[in-house]
């Protein structure tokens, strides 16, 4: 029973860890967000180019600076990444933790009190649905900016290009939008951690003579169901493991396998073996000998004399110091009795 309970307690430890879990928001932030800025441009095949700048402030640094972050974008389907700033090193996509992200590495180590400018840019394709309003065929954008788990945003500005736009709908939180005559600006300020919102700007498909209506919106590369059968399998190859392992140990071993000698060993799926010992004292390895054998699990051989009581469980090194195999002891007559 100790064992099941055993076996039952890491398989729920096993799942624990590894299952995905809601995220915990922090009460001592490290860092905040001052602004973020997003300007987004449409192209006649229906792809968007997407210019994100942000003022990141460094609040703790007393356990590590900033080296680089992430910002999430729409999905996968993202090149054409820019630089725009003399703070990010490198910009490049990166799939972290089942999602999508834009990883920036940093020229250096942004430490408390400094500010991080983070300004690119990007093309994402893959955005669009295709609905129909009456007579007129749309093209409709669904964009919710990547928000920040443990990171509370201080103003978050929304530019969308103006040219033709059918409609839009947004959250009321947004409200109407300032227009300056080339893009619809959003505003929205104090946006508590891992909080978001949308905006939703639809076009008539007449607008994108280039588009490819069947390249339409896909979801951001969320790789957990993939996780998740690796893991599902894994746990299944472990539960097979333990129970196989439980049964085999639970087995009653021959004295001849259980005194003087390695414990009996077990290749997964095949023969078990034992380790035993030469008359010149050297490690041999043999198959396992049942107890259900004849005689009494073959007559109490070698080292079930010899050291039973000096070296059980020890191991061929405690009978080699006891010098029990280099005397003259005759292992055959042992052997043969």
């Amino acid at each position: 029973m100790k064992k099941i309970i055993a076996a039952l307690s890491i398989i729920f430890l096993f799942v624990f860890i590894f299952t995905p879990r809601s995220k915990a928001y922090t009460s001592h932030p490290l860092d905040e967000i001052k602004s973020f800025t997003i300007w987004a441009d449409t192209r006649d095949d229906g792809t968007i180019d997407f210019e994100y700048e942000i003022d990141w402030l460094v609040l703790d640094s007393s356990e590590e600076g900033v080296t680089w972050v992430k910002i999430g974008v729409p999905n996968k389907y993202c090149n054409e990444i820019y630089s725009l700033s003399n703070d990010i090193k490198k910009a490049y996509y990166d799939a972290i933790d089942g999602g999508c992200y834009i990883r920036c590495n940093l020229r250096k180590e942004f430490m408390q009190g400094e500010h991080i400018n983070i300004h690119f840019r990007f093309h994402q394709s893959r955005m669009f649905t295709i609905m129909e309003d009456g007579e007129t065929k749309l093209t409709t954008f669904k964009y919710i900016p990547g928000w920040f788990d443990d990171i509370e945003v201080k103003k978050l500005t929304i530019n969308w290009n103006n040219d033709n736009i059918y409609f839009y709908n947004v959250p009321s939180k947004l409200g109407e939008p300032d227009d300056d005559g080339s893009y619809k600006c959003w505003t929205m300020y104090n946006l508590s951690q891992g909080e978001r919102t949308e905006v939703n700007v639809s076009y008539d498909i007449k607008n994108f003579p280039n588009i490819d209506e069947t390249k339409t919106y896909v979801g951001p590369t969320d790789d957990r169901g993939k996780y998740m059968f690796i893991i599902v399998i894994t746990i299944i190859v472990v539960i097979i493991a333990i129970i196989y392992f439980i049964s085999t140990g639970s087995r009653r071993r021959s004295y001849y396998c259980a005194r003087g000698f390695y414990p009996v060993g077990r290749h997964l799926f095949l023969r078990p073996y034992y380790y035993g010992v030469s008359r010149e004292g050297k490690r041999t390895v043999s198959p396992y000998i049942s107890s259900s054998s004849s005689g009494h699990s073959g007559g109490g051989h070698s080292c079930a004399c010899a050291c039973a009581c000096a070296c059980a469980g020890g191991g061929r090194a405690g009978c080699s110091k006891k010098d029990f195999y280099k005397g003259k002891i005759d292992i055959d007559k042992f052997i043969e009795s």
